[in-house]
């Protein structure tokens, strides 16, 4: 199962979207609302289009991550974290900022603390319905478990490095709409 990042980039505020073919072939405009991004994608089956509003800070978190700038991934949501009264959207917040901070630990070859917090991002992200803000959570809890065993394995036989291809990659899924965004 692959894993790669489909995360268009960050809008401005206030700019108008467009350059995405909606059905018929016309091209979709919308303005973000102040703090989102709208996320306009092809899905790979059937050709829809996403135009879907998603948190700003949540994109930039994600584009961090896949980019390998664990600790800026997990800051730059911590307030949006903070600051959402939902809930489930907070326990997933809090899951996704505690696997960005696994891999902090993974840098610094702290094993111990990247199976720590694998674990609990992997309880917070399981107790939320997947998908969730078009992040497939079945398949990163898979992917999540496989960084896992590579970190037990490299805390068993300290001559190891920790393999970064086991690394998940957070995807977001085009033409889904989520529980959350409903």
């Amino acid at each position: 199962m692959g894993f790669g990042c489909t995360v268009a980039a960050p809008e401005r505020r206030g700019k108008a979207v467009s350059g995405a073919a909606g059905a018929g072939g016309r091209r979709l405009r919308g303005r973000p609302l102040r703090g989102e991004a709208r996320l306009c994608d092809r899905a790979e089956a059937g050709g829809q289009t996403v135009n879907e509003p998603f948190p700003q800070p949540y994109l930039e978190c994600i584009r961090r991550f896949n980019a390998g700038s664990h600790w800026h991934a997990h800051e730059v949501l911590e307030d949006l974290w903070r600051d959402t009264g939902d809930p489930e959207r907070r326990l997933f917040f809090q899951g996704v900022i505690q696997l960005a901070a696994a891999f902090v630990h993974a840098e610094r070859g702290n094993m111990r603390g990247v199976r720590r917090l694998l674990a609990k991002a992997g309880a917070k992200l399981a107790a939320v319905p997947s998908p969730y803000l078009a992040l497939d959570l079945a398949a990163l809890l898979e992917a999540m478990a496989a960084a896992d065993r590579e970190a037990q394995a490299v805390a068993a036989d300290p001559r190891r490095t920790f393999d970064w291809r086991c690394k998940p990659r957070l995807r977001l899924m085009p033409g889904r709409r989520t529980v959350a965004e409903t």
